[in-house]
This record gives C-alpha cells, sequence and structure tokens, in this order.
C-alpha cells in the first residue's frame, strides 16, 4: 500500500479525525510516517519524524547505518532537510545489535515498535516556512524477510 499526503492532505487520522501539526505523511512498505514540527521543554522548534511499522515483527535500522546498508543489508532510518545537510537528527529508541551469521559484525537495529526521530535546523524554527526534506527507511522481519527500501522519498512541507 502506498498512501502520501503533503500538509493539509494529510490531516486526517484514521477514525477521520482531525491531526493538528501534521505537515507530511506516508504509508509505504509496511510502515507510516508522520512528520511534523515540535517544540521540546526547551522552547526549541523541531522536525520531529515517527515510523511506526504497521505489522508485528518488524523492524527498523539505525539512523547511523551506512546509507547502502552492511553489505547491502539494511537501509538507515533517516530525516533529513535538503538545504540542512549537516543537520542530523535524534532517536528516542536506542539500538541494539542483530546478529546475522553471515556478517562478522552485528547490524544495529531498533526494537520491534516505532521510533522518532528529532533534528534541529534553523530553517524549521521559523514562525512560517517551507523546506524539502527527505525520508529513507527499510523494515525486516527479525526472523528473516525484508520489506523494499524507502529511500530519498523528498517531500515539500509547508507551515
Amino acid at each position: 500500500m502506498l498512501a502520501v499526503c503533503v500538509a493539509a492532505s494529510c490531516s486526517q487520522s484514521a477514525d477521520g479525525q482531525l491531526d493538528p501539526g501534521v505537515l507530511a505523511s506516508l504509508e509505504e512498505q509496511s510502515v507510516k510516517v508522520t512528520v511534523d514540527r515540535w517544540q521540546d521543554d526547551a522552547g526549541q522548534i523541531l522536525l520531529r519524524a515517527t515510523f511506526e511499522p504497521t505489522e508485528s515483527g518488524l523492524h527498523l535500522y539505525d539512523v547511523d547505518l551506512p546509507p547502502t546498508g552492511v553489505q547491502g543489508v539494511g537501509r538507515p532510518t533517516r530525516l533529513a532537510v535538503i538545504a540542512d545537510p549537516t543537520a542530523t537528527p535524534n532517536a528516542d529508541l536506542k539500538p541494539m545489535p542483530l546478529l546475522i551469521d553471515a556478517f562478522e559484525e552485528p547490524l544495529s537495529i531498533y526494537p520491534d515498535s516505532a521510533v522518532t526521530l528529532v533534528l534541529k535546523s534553523p530553517l524549521v524554527e521559523a514562525d512560517n516556512g517551507s523546506i524539502e526534506i527527505s525520508i529513507t527507511y527499510m523494515a525486516c522481519y527479525t526472523d528473516g524477510g525484508c520489506k523494499f527500501p524507502v529511500e530519498d522519498r523528498r517531500f515539500l512541507i509547508t507551515w
């Protein structure tokens, strides 16, 4: 299933209620992604993306995984602002190692649950703005088998 919306077109939840503040959403390869601006406890305005597997048993890969995975396996879970390549996201979960017999080093994955990335960029802090963002992820079953990667999916978001 592929569902994509940006700004006002993605403001409805599954029950038909409005989701205020959602700037973009994507549902593809058994993962739902929602993007919004968020103010933390220190008052900073951040860009936030939540990656939520829609099937049980799926995990996502660490934000620090190389862009093409390890020996082609996996893809990093990423949120990027195109005009600010120095902005790096932080995850709300700590990655854990996944041991695979064919690899010398373990792969770094998040637990089988939703993971939220937050990213600080001066381009996000303005009261009104528009930026291009990129989303990348890949979901796999811990007991084997993966969905196709979603790589560099770009959105122009406005608030």
